[in-house]
């Protein structure tokens, strides 16, 4: 395999694959690094997500979070990307899985809960990025589901699947709170 770019986010790679015809075909992959996502639960049991706009799309409701750096565990890049979006610290920190993207776009999303969440500071937002934070009890958090402004696919799916089983719905709660 080999590097034939390099941006500020992806990298593409190159690389001679023989077909099962017996002929030889070029296949490409992109690679980024990995990223973190985190639910907020605020002390007073309101979710905390962040509304993202940025320049080359429209506003999106999302977790906060953001790209593992050099030298960061996803533990520490949560924490970090946490506070910077939010201006909230997180005292515990609970993962809940991993989202490893298979095939030409490779990638792992690490998935968080955060408690214990302590005002420190203003949010610290990038040039090209508009953040809001927006809080939602855990009814109208379910109700997200039905979204389409809500970016994660993985977290609707899961809110749809709450919404329809009690038991997921309870597994969620828990999952949340305790």
């Amino acid at each position: 395999m080999k590097k034939v770019f390099q941006g500020k986010i992806f990298a593409t790679w190159q690389w001679e694959q023989k077909m099962y015809g017996g002929t030889t075909k070029t296949f490409e992959r992109i690679t980024r690094r990995d990223s973190v996502r985190v639910i907020g639960v605020m002390p007073d049991k309101k979710i905390l997500l962040v509304w993202d706009e940025q320049p080359d799309r429209e506003g999106l409701l999302d977790m906060a979070g953001g790209q593992i750096d050099d030298g960061e565990t996803p533990e520490q890049a949560a924490h970090r990307e946490f506070l910077e979006e939010t201006g909230y610290s997180v005292g515990t920190l609970t993962p809940i899985t991993t989202q490893k993207m298979p095939g030409r776009v490779v990638l792992s999303n690490y998935y968080f809960v955060g408690r214990g969440l302590v005002k420190q500071a203003e949010p610290q937002q990038s040039p090209g990025e508009k953040i809001a934070l927006r809080v939602f009890t855990f009814d109208e958090f379910l109700a997200l589901g039905q979204d389409e402004t809500l970016r994660d696919m993985r977290i609707r799916i899961t809110l749809l699947e709450a919404q329809l089983d009690p038991k997921k719905k309870d597994m969620l709660y828990k999952l949340l709170y305790e």
